[in-house]
C-alpha cells in the first residue's frame, strides 16, 4: 500500500479522514505543521539503525556483561530518541518493568530543595507583594516581622522578613531583585530574595548586629530600595519570553508549547516543544515577528482571577509554565498575542521591551529546542557588539562594505583549505623522498629535528617502510618540539631504558622550569621594589625600560614554551610513550611515539649517546 500511496498520498488520506470526522466532531482548526511532523517522524523511523543504533551498540560494548542498565535505557530514550521497543529488539533484552518509575524519580531528584525545608514561616503573616501593585515602585517603607538565623551562613542574623516588600523573590523562572535595606540608620545590601510560604525572605550583607533575642527586631521600621536597572532588565527579559513564545507558535505552528524558561539579568532562555532544530530562516522569522509585537505597542494587562473563571475564558493554554496551585491565578494578557498564568514582573506595554535579539538556538533533547535571547538595553549591547565585529572585519580585510564579508571570508577559507591540502601533499612527498634516502644511505641510526607540530604524518606514512627498515637493520628518529616518532629496525635502543629516561627527563625538566619561574618572580619583585625606590629620570627613559622589560618577558615566555613543549600548562601533563609493532607482520619494525616531551634537546643528545647520528631533514 505504501508503494502506491507514498508520503503525498498518505497525507491526502489523512485529509480525507479529517473531512469524514468533521461530520461527527465539527470542522478541525488548520494545523499547518502536521505534514512536516509526519514526514520527519517517518524519516526518523526509516533511518533508525544509523546514528541511534550506533549509540546503542557503543553503550553495549562498554558493558562487560553486555547488559544495559536502567540509566542506559533512559539516556537512549531521552537523548537519542530511541523507542523502548527498538532498544529491546536491537539489544535482545526485555524492557525493565520499573523503567518509567525510575525515570520519573530521576526527574524529581533534579528539582532543587526549596528554602521551605530550611525555614518555617507557617505562623507568620504574609509579606504583602508590593511589586504587583505598582510596576514602577522601587522604594518603600516597611516593618520587620521576623529575623531568622541564616543556616547557610553560620547562623548569622542575615534573613529579614517584612510586612510588605517591593523585592521580587526568585520565582517562575525569574531571578530575584537586589538592592538595599536601611535598618537603624545603617544600610545593608539585599543579595537574595526567596519566597517561602506566605513570606519573602530578604538575605542581607553584612548580617544584623548580634542580639540575644532576635524577636527584639520585630516592629523595627525600615526603608528599602530596589536596584532599578536590574529590575527593568529582568522585567524586559520576562516580557520578551512571552513574546518570543507566541512568535514561535506563529512561525513554527501550534504544536509548539513551552517546556521551560529562565529569565536572568544577562539573558533569558525558552525551551519549546519542536520536532527539529531551527533553521537560520526560522530564527530570523521568529525574531522579526517578536519585534513586530514590540513595535505595535500592545497593552499588557495583569491581574488576579478565580481559577475556574480564567480557565473558562482562556482555556488550559494558560498553563505554559505548569499548573498553578490554589484557587486564584495571576493572569498576564498581552492583547491579542499571548495569555498565561504567570507570577513574574512584566512591562505595562510591549513597547517598553525596546528590542529583542535572539543570540542562539539549539536542541537540548529529542523534541525540545532552546532559544537564548536578550531584551532592552542588553539587546542593544548585543547588536552593537556584532556591529563592532563586522566593522573590524571590514577594516582588517580591507574591503568596502559589510556585504563583502561573507564572500571574502568564503574565499579566504577556500584558499586556506586548498593551501592546507597542498601542504599536506608536499609534506607527504618530502617524507617519502626522505625515507628513500634513509634506506639508501650507509648510516644505520639517524635522528632528525622536524618542524611538524604533531606526529600525525609519521604515524600515517611510516608503517609502509617497517619491513624494509627491519630487513636493513636501520633505526630512524624524527623529533619535533614536543613529540618524537622512532622506527626501530634492530635492538640498538632498549625501549624500556628509553621510557625510563623520558620520564626522568620530564621530571627534571619540570623541576628546572619551576625553579626558573620562582627565580623570575623574585627578580620581577626586586625590580618592582627598586623601581619604587628610585624616581624615574624621564618619561622617555621610563618608556624604554618598559619596552625592554616587555621584550624580556616575551623572550622568556617563548623560551619557556620551547623548553616545555606546551608552555606553562604543558608541565602539568605527563610524558606519554607508546611502543608497538609498526605493522601486522612478524618482519616489521617497532615504532615508538612520544608526546608531551619536556625538551627535545636532551632527547636528541640521548639518542646520539646511543649511537644515532644527527642529520638535517
Amino acid at each position: 500500500m505504501w508503494d502506491k500511496l507514498g508520503m503525498k498520498g498518505f497525507l491526502e488520506l489523512f485529509e480525507k479522514h479529517k473531512v469524514d470526522l468533521a461530520t461527527i466532531y465539527g470542522p478541525f482548526d488548520p494545523y499547518p505543521s502536521f505534514g512536516p511532523v509526519i514526514e520527519l517522524e517517518y524519516e526518523r523511523w526509516r533511518s533508525t539503525g544509523s546514528g541511534q543504533i550506533t549509540a546503542l551498540n557503543k553503550i553495549l560494548k562498554q558493558r562487560k556483561d553486555g547488559k544495559l542498565t536502567i540509566d542506559d535505557w533512559i539516556v537512549l530514550m531521552e537523548s537519542h530518541g530511541l523507542p523502548e521497543d527498538i532498544i529491546a529488539k536491537e539489544s535482545k533484552q526485555e524492557v525493565p518493568g520499573n523503567l518509567y518509575v525510575v525515570w520519573e524519580e530521576k526527574k524529581e531528584s533534579l528539582v532543587v530543595a526549596q528554602p521551605a525545608v530550611l525555614y518555617s514561616t507557617e505562623d507568620l503573616p504574609e509579606t504583602k507583594p508590593m511589586y504587583y501593585l505598582d510596576n514602577n515602585l522601587f522604594e518603600f517603607n516597611a516593618e520587620i516581622i521576623a529575623v531568622f538565623p541564616n543556616v547557610q551562613s553560620n547562623n548569622t542574623p542575615s534573613i529579614v522578613i517584612l510586612d510588605q516588600s517591593v523585592f521580587y523573590p526568585t520565582s517562575g523562572g525569574q531571578e530575584h531583585d537586589t538592592g538595599m535595606l536601611r535598618i537603624d540608620g545603617r544600610e545593608y545590601k539585599v543579595v537574595d530574595a526567596m519566597k517561602v510560604g506566605p513570606c519573602v525572605l530578604h538575605v542581607i550583607e553584612p548580617p544584623l548586629p548580634e542580639r540575644a533575642d532576635l524577636n527584639s527586631w520585630k516592629g523595627v521600621t525600615i526603608f528599602g530600595k530596589v536596584d532599578k536597572d536590574r529590575r527593568d532588565q529582568l522585567r524586559n527579559n520576562h516580557t520578551a519570553t512571552h513574546i518570543v513564545y507566541s512568535s514561535c507558535r506563529k512561525v513554527l505552528g501550534e504544536h509548539v508549547w513551552q517546556h521551560g524558561a529562565k529569565k536572568s539579568f544577562d539573558q533569558a532562555h525558552l525551551d519549546i516543544t519542536h520536532f527539529k532544530s531551527l533553521s537560520n530562516e526560522e530564527v530570523v522569522a521568529i525574531q522579526t515577528e517578536a519585534n513586530r509585537v514590540v513595535q505595535r505597542c500592545k497593552e499588557i494587562n495583569k491581574g488576579f482571577m478565580p481559577k475556574d473563571e480564567a480557565e473558562k475564558k482562556y482555556g488550559f493554554h494558560l498553563y505554559q509554565g505548569g499548573v498553578v496551585p490554589g484557587n486564584e491565578l495571576r493572569v498576564v494578557d498581552i492583547n491579542g498575542t499571548d495569555t498565561e498564568a504567570c507570577c513574574g514582573t512584566h512591562c505595562d506595554n510591549t513597547a517598553e521591551v525596546g528590542c529583542i535579539k535572539i543570540l542562539k538556538t539549539g536542541r537540548v533533547s529529542d523534541g525540545i529546542v532552546r532559544l537564548y535571547y536578550v531584551a532592552g538595553e542588553n539587546a542593544l549591547k548585543a547588536i552593537q557588539s556584532e556591529e563592532s565585529i563586522l566593522r573590524q572585519l571590514v577594516q582588517t580585510w580591507q574591503i568596502s562594505t559589510k556585504e563583502d564579508i561573507v564572500p571574502t571570508g568564503a574565499r579566504f577559507f577556500d584558499g586556506y583549505k586548498k593551501g592546507e591540502t597542498r601542504m599536506a601533499k608536499q609534506a607527504k612527498k618530502i617524507l617519502e623522498l626522505h625515507m628513500k634516502a634513509v634506506l639508501l644511505d650507509d648510516s644505520k641510526n639517524v635522528v632528525f629535528r622536524v618542524d611538524e607540530p604533531v606526529p600525525s604524518i609519521f604515524i600515517a606514512l611510516m608503517p609502509q617502510y617497517s619491513a624494509e627498515m627491519k630487513a636493513k637493520g636501520k633505526n630512524v628518529a624524527y623529533v619535533g618540539t614536543n613529540f618524537a616518532y622512532l622506527m626501530l629496525g634492530d635492538g640498538t635502543l632498549n625501549t624500556k631504558e628509553f621510557e625510563e629516561f623520558l620520564q626522568k627527563d620530564f621530571e627534571e625538566g619540570k623541576d628546572r622550569k619551576d625553579k626558573k619561574n620562582k627565580r623570575e618572580k623574585g627578580e620581577k619583585k626586586g625590580d618592582k621594589e627598586e623601581k619604587e625606590k628610585k624616581p624615574e629620570k624621564s618619561s622617555k627613559a621610563s618608556h624604554a625600560s618598559v619596552e625592554a622589560k616587555e621584550k624580556q618577558d616575551a623572550d622568556g615566555g617563548a623560551a619557556g614554551k620551547d623548553k616545555g613543549g606546551k608552555g606553562e600548562k604543558g608541565g602539568d601533563k605527563k610524558v606519554k610513550t607508546i611502543v608497538r609493532p609498526a605493522g601486522k607482520g612478524k618482519d616489521d619494525s617497532i615504532c615508538v611515539t612520544v608526546t608531551n616531551l619536556a625538551t627535545n634537546n636532551t632527547l636528541v643528545e640521548y639518542l646520539i649517546s646511543k649511537g644515532f647520528q644527527e642529520d638535517e631533514y
